[in-house]
This record gives C-alpha cells, sequence and structure tokens, in this order.
C-alpha cells in the first residue's frame, strides 16, 4: 500500500508551482526590499543636500550670520522633505578658513565644529545624518554591520565680500557713525 502511494505521489506534479514561487518568492521580495531601501537612501540624501546648499546661501550672502547652528538645522530639516526625525538627529559642521583651502585640516573630523563666516571666507558646511537601515540583510552592503548609514553632504562656497555682519546693529551704527568695519577690520 505504501509503495502504492508513493509512486501515485511521484506522478502527481499539482502543486509544483507553489513550492517554486515559495523558493523563488523569498529572493525577489529580499531583492525589492532592497531597492526600495536604496531609494529611500538616495532620496534621503539628496533632499539633505538640498537643504544645505539653502542654508549655505543665506551664509555666502550674509543672511546667515545671525542664525545660531540649531537654527541652521532647522532650516536645513524645512527643505529636507524626506527626511525622518531629522531635527533630532541631524549633525551639522560649519568650518571657515581664512585664508582658502591653505589652512584646512582634512584629517579631523570634529562633529561640533561651528565657526561663523565673515565676508571673503571660504565656507565647508557638512550635514551628516545617521539613517538605519530598515532591511536587516542590507547590513552587509550598505550599513557599518549594525544598520547604520551615515548620510553626508557638504557645500563649499565663499562668501560675498559683506562689510558688515547684518546681524549685529552695533557694527551698522559703528560704521554709519565713520568708525572701521568692526567684523571686517585688519
Amino acid at each position: 500500500a505504501f509503495r502504492r502511494n508513493a509512486r501515485k505521489l511521484a506522478g502527481d506534479e499539482s502543486g509544483v508551482t507553489s513550492v517554486e514561487f515559495a523558493f523563488l518568492s523569498i529572493p525577489y521580495f529580499l531583492i525589492i526590499a532592497g531597492i526600495i531601501e536604496i531609494g529611500m537612501v538616495a532620496l534621503s540624501g539628496a533632499t539633505l543636500q538640498t537643504g544645505v546648499r539653502e542654508a549655505g546661501r543665506l551664509t555666502r550672502v550674509g543672511l546667515g550670520g545671525c542664525l545660531s547652528q540649531e537654527e541652521y538645522k532647522d532650516l536645513i530639516c524645512e527643505n529636507s522633505s524626506f527626511v525622518p526625525e531629522c531635527e533630532a538627529k541631524l549633525s551639522l559642521k560649519q568650518e571657515v578658513f581664512k585664508t582658502g583651502w591653505e589652512d584646512a585640516d582634512t584629517d579631523k573630523d570634529d562633529a561640533d565644529i561651528y565657526q561663523d563666516a565673515t565676508g571673503g571666507d571660504v565656507v565647508l558646511m557638512t550635514a551628516k545624518y545617521p539613517w538605519e537601515v530598515m532591511s536587516p540583510f542590507m547590513y552587509p552592503f550598505m550599513a557599518d554591520g549594525q544598520g547604520n548609514l551615515e548620510i553626508a553632504r557638504s557645500f563649499v562656497f565663499q562668501t560675498e565680500a559683506w562689510q558688515t555682519n547684518r546681524c549685529r546693529p552695533e557694527d551698522e551704527e559703528q560704521i554709519e557713525a565713520g568708525e572701521e568695519d568692526p567684523v571686517n577690520a585688519g
């Protein structure tokens, strides 16, 4: 009886499609999830770049001197529409090089550097966002092995040679009185 039933089952091909689908669906859905994850990271990076560029434009024309680091971060996050929990996780670094790139120290990685720029400075503004990879199988390909991927976007520019720090009314008053510009003196 066992042999007869075994021969019947061996010749029966019903359900083969379901078994094949079960084997092939797992890698298929993993690939789809990976494509979605990569797309989300790319979109977040692109919108973060837009936010950094918009914030840098304020500094470039001399209007950003009024903003604190936190206000810059808020401005970047307002212009970064697809970065979840942006205000809480974003770190911002702004380095100012008075004489150009000669005094740049590219080896340091001080995340909390924030220097105010004046007219004619070369400025490097870098925003970093820790992306938490959602698909654990993507850790070896996208993350540090623990599910974290750092998205970093930078904007380098030279500020226009504005005459005053437009945030400090006392500078405006001194210049109107004929005194030397306290920000760009020397």
